[in-house]
């Protein structure tokens, strides 16, 4: 209102004289509680805005980070630098850091996370807009614990001896599943799709892609890869893997369709390059071929399929979710030295057709 008070004055619907009571420094409750809820509602103004101070629309959020322990101080170092974070603090338990964060919008908080996944050390961060949210979480991790038998909530026969047992092993899988590998079978009632993996993807690819099997959502995945890396900027590579004993079918009948898949992920923006099998250079874990996704040097998806998996197990596919330091560490090894004996398409034809001179 550029200090015009009676233009306020007309918009709120109070007189000057009571404008400036409240007004007054004087005044030790310049403005009452009925007073404020009008104004506030006359100028389209968020509940409560008068009773804090003004932070231009500003939103408070909290950030729960865990660190490994030798980059705990680093990573302290590096938010200093943020205006957004107001304070820091080091706590003991699920977190080593927690941060206050004062945003105008939330999009300004996911540029904040954007560069905390970047940063070393940073294992991952959850956002809490209030600290009650917090609080009450924590409070339900602590209480997450089967009463014994003796406090009287169990039958003493077989049946409440055998629910005591299924509760605390329950309750065991709930507290591993972010320490552990979470396997997702393709029956599974709660599953995951190929292009949903990629959500949230900030900085890398790297992919295992066998040329022989199916993807399932293919289209869905292509596009939603393709909007990472020309819209976000996400640096994406994928080795094709090709059967030797087929390299005749490669070369004739079946080169339309090794142009094609290429095609497919080069126009996304990835960079492709192709390897035959009895090349793979197998991890520790696995003997032989493995197909994986690694996300952002910080997830690892292998896939196994009905006809890779044991004897003993269930037939069906399964996509394992392992997301331990020294697990993704082995599987980008595994990528780099594979993707470094790997070549481009441009290669790989030009090494079929020299073949067929022959």
């Amino acid at each position: 209102f550029h200090g015009n008070k009676e233009v306020f004055c007309e918009k709120v619907g109070y007189k000057v004289g009571s404008v400036n009571h409240f007004l007054s420094p004087r005044s030790q409750r310049p403005c009452s509680d009925h007073a404020a809820r009008t104004i506030e509602r006359r100028l389209d103004m968020e509940p409560r805005s008068l009773d804090t101070p003004r932070t231009e629309k500003k939103q408070i959020y909290y950030v729960a980070i865990s660190t490994n322990a030798q980059y705990t101080y680093e990573t302290v170092r590096q938010l200093q630098g943020e205006l957004v974070v107001m304070e820091c603090a080091a706590v003991l338990g699920d977190f080593d850091l927690l941060i206050k964060v004062e945003v105008e919008h939330f999009k300004f908080l996911d540029v904040l996370l954007a560069k905390l996944v970047k940063l070393p050390g940073v294992k991952r961060s959850r956002t809490y807009k209030a600290i009650d949210s917090l609080h009450w979480q924590r409070a339900q991790q602590e209480q997450m614990e089967v009463p014994p038998k003796e406090h009287g909530l169990y039958v003493n026969n077989g049946i409440g001896d055998f629910i005591h047992r299924k509760l605390n092993h329950l309750f065991d899988e709930i507290k591993m599943l972010e320490q552990d590998t979470i396997i997702v079978k393709d029956h599974d009632l709660i599953g995951i799709q190929n292009h949903q993996l990629l959500e949230g993807t900030k900085k890398s690819i790297c992919a295992i892609r066998v040329f022989s099997s199916h993807m399932s959502n293919f289209d869905e995945f292509l596009r939603a890869e393709r909007e990472l890396v020309k819209k976000y900027g996400v640096n994406s590579r994928r080795i094709i893997v090709l059967e030797r004993e087929k390299s005749a079918w490669y070369r004739k009948e079946g080169y339309p369709e090794v142009k094609k898949l290429y095609e497919q992920y080069a126009e996304t923006g990835c960079e492709v390059r192709f390897l035959y099998a009895d090349n793979w250079i197998p991890s520790s874990r696995e003997m032989g071929l493995e197909k994986f996704i690694i996300l952002d040097d910080s997830f690892v998806c292998s896939r196994q399929d009905k006809h890779t998996i044991r004897k003993d197990e269930e037939e069906d596919g399964q996509v394992s979710i392992h997301s331990k330091p020294e697990i993704v560490k082995l599987y980008t090894d595994t990528f780099s030295a594979n993707w470094n004996k790997a070549v481009s398409f441009a290669v790989l034809c030009s090494r079929m057709f020299e073949h067929d001179k022959r």
